[in-house]
């Protein structure tokens, strides 16, 4: 009797514990789906959002209060053009009336241009700095190993006390120096994200495009000419002034109030004169410098490509013994910087080609797009 109640109870022993075997094997099952599922979406929140320059611009188009008030001004404009239309009983009034709203219209562009640029210019600084940060970081490294140099000659005994704490002076505000400049590249991260409402973690991968082809510069100089609001605007008034000039001889006028009229539309056909002579010298000026942003662009190109031979070299020698590590970094650190002069002169150039292109009449976002496909 004791032996079958001694086995019945090992019986239900095997029994409980098999249960809590399954309950513990599911429990243990369920921990490692939820911390899979908890790791997978941290490296997800982890990853950097990566922007490209035309997301940036879509954005900047939405947070840039700027562009949001000349958005109102226009809006006010056209209502104001469909009161005068309705109202106006003279050709003049309605011809003063369309130069009024395409004044406007004009500002707008003027506006949402000056926003692109302003955001190409911010967006691909952002990336020049993160190299101008490698460059620094190199820079104090190599500072970091010579001063370690001294630091152990002077304990052989082979650098004076007064050499040795001037050096070590020297150091202290180039450290002082290097973390002032990582903090100034920290607040202008935040700067950007803030501005331009994004969160932490992005990362930027757009490059300045390849160079584009210029135009040619009479078909440059004769498309800004017709894009020139300036000489729309005193078209409007010569047409204005004629149209004066005719009234006053259909109604009879007094000849001196003829010849007033007269002189009026010479000023202003002189002063379109002017405008054109301006404009065209202007156009030959901006031309000129962007020409010269292209020189720059092929001379820091050919630069760059000097220092990564320069570069492979140095490695080369460094895998042989040829050369210490601190050489290899400084031809590292000379690499980095034919890079940023390269990439700056590239954007250099981009910024000028988009500031012509404006100025023939194109609109720059839709330009930008093209380019960067």
């Amino acid at each position: 009797m004791k032996l079958n109640n001694i086995a019945g109870e090992w019986i239900n022993l095997l029994i409980i514990n098999e249960k809590s075997r399954n309950i513990i094997f599911a429990g243990i099952i369920s921990i490692l789906f939820i911390s899979l599922i908890l790791f997978s979406t941290l490296s997800r929140a982890e990853e950097p959002e990566e922007l490209e320059l035309a997301d940036v611009i879509e954005r900047a188009f939405t947070e840039s209060h700027a562009l949001k008030m000349e958005r109102i001004r226009l809006d006010n404009s056209r209502i104001s053009h469909k009161r005068t239309m309705a109202d106006a009983d003279t050709k003049s009034a309605k011809i003063r009336a369309e130069r009024s709203i395409n004044r406007a219209e004009n500002q707008f562009a003027e506006k949402e241009n000056e926003v692109i640029i302003d955001t190409v210019e911010r967006y691909f600084d952002f990336i020049i700095d993160e190299m101008r940060k490698e460059v620094e970081k190199l820079d104090f490294e190599l500072e970091e190993m010579d001063f370690s140099q001294t630091q152990t000659r002077y304990d052989l005994g082979q650098v004076g006390e007064l050499n040795f704490r001037r050096q070590q002076i020297n150091f202290d505000l180039d450290e002082f120096n290097f973390k002032r400049s990582m903090e100034n590249y920290e607040e202008n991260v935040q700067e950007f994200l803030i501005d331009f409402a994004y969160e932490e973690n992005i990362e930027l991968i757009t490059f300045p495009p390849e160079i584009p082809d210029l135009p040619d510069e009479n078909e440059f100089k004769e498309k800004m000419m017709d894009n020139s609001f300036q000489l729309y605007s005193l078209d409007i008034d010569i047409k204005l002034a004629e149209m004066d000039l005719d009234r006053e001889k259909a109604l009879d006028s007094p000849e001196l109030d003829i010849k007033e009229a007269e002189n009026d539309l010479k000023l202003l056909e002189l002063e379109k004169e002017e405008a054109v002579k301006n404009l065209e010298s202007s156009a030959r000026g901006q031309y000129l410098s962007i020409e010269q942003d292209k020189k720059n662009v092929e001379v820091n190109r050919e630069r760059l490509e000097q220092a990564e031979k320069s570069y492979e070299i140095a490695q080369e020698q460094k895998e042989m013994g040829i050369i210490k590590r601190s050489d290899l970094l400084e031809e590292r650190k000379q690499l980095r910087n034919a890079e940023i002069s390269y990439y700056q002169s590239r954007l250099d150039y981009y910024i000028s080609y988009l500031e012509l292109k404006e100025s023939m009449g194109y609109e720059l976002e839709g330009l930008i797009d093209g380019l960067e496909n």
